[in-house]
């Protein structure tokens, strides 16, 4: 309890707030039901959760609801776990949870994934960026699934694990630690 409440104190209230004090301010992000259910005994980090979301501020990713790896799933416990993280958002959340997107717990992909996100309707993935061809830094564009209309984003690992580790925290600490790659990429996934 005392880990979740400082991660709640020092990530999710400083993030809602953030977006209610700055609403053009538009983000996605990918919340799992168990962590949505945890919100219930946060009242204000729930109620500032559905303003922005109702405000149109938040672009939700839909996950398997107990951060299964999913590939190493049947596929009917896959479908079954996404429908239940789907289901526990919309109730908790409300109808503003209308997801177009998919984050598979730990980025962990598989092919198999696609005819079951496809059927299910969603739109993209998110995956790590060295499912491309092996290797880090050569993502600068959107992609699609062979075979599939399912779009991927991939995952940058230097900004993400530069806000991980703490190392940067802020627009200038990104710009300093990623340099030139900063101002290159239309857009940056963490």
């Amino acid at each position: 309890k005392d880990i979740f409440d400082k991660v709640v104190s020092e990530c999710y209230i400083p993030l809602f707030q953030s977006l209610i004090d700055n609403p053009k301010i538009k983000i996605t992000l990918n919340i799992n039901a168990t962590l949505t259910e945890r919100f219930l005994d946060y009242p204000e980090v729930l109620n500032n959760l559905k303003k922005v979301a109702n405000n149109g501020q938040i672009e939700f990713t839909d996950s398997a609801k107990y951060h299964t790896l999913l590939p190493f799933l049947p596929d009917d416990e896959i479908e079954r776990q996404i429908k239940l993280n789907r289901e526990t958002n919309q109730k908790i959340i409300g109808d503003s949870y209308q997801p177009v997107g998919f984050f598979p717990p730990e980025m962990a992909y598989s092919p198999k994934l696609v005819p079951i996100l496809e059927k299910l309707g969603y739109k993209w993935i998110i995956i790590d960026e060295i499912a491309l061809n092996g290797k880090i830094g050569q993502i600068n564009q959107i992609y699609q699934i062979r075979d599939s209309n399912l779009k991927v984003f991939f995952r940058d690992r230097g900004p993400s694990n530069l806000i991980m580790s703490a190392m940067g925290r802020r627009e200038d600490d990104l710009k300093f630690y990623l340099k030139d790659e900063y101002t290159k990429k239309d857009y940056i996934v963490t």
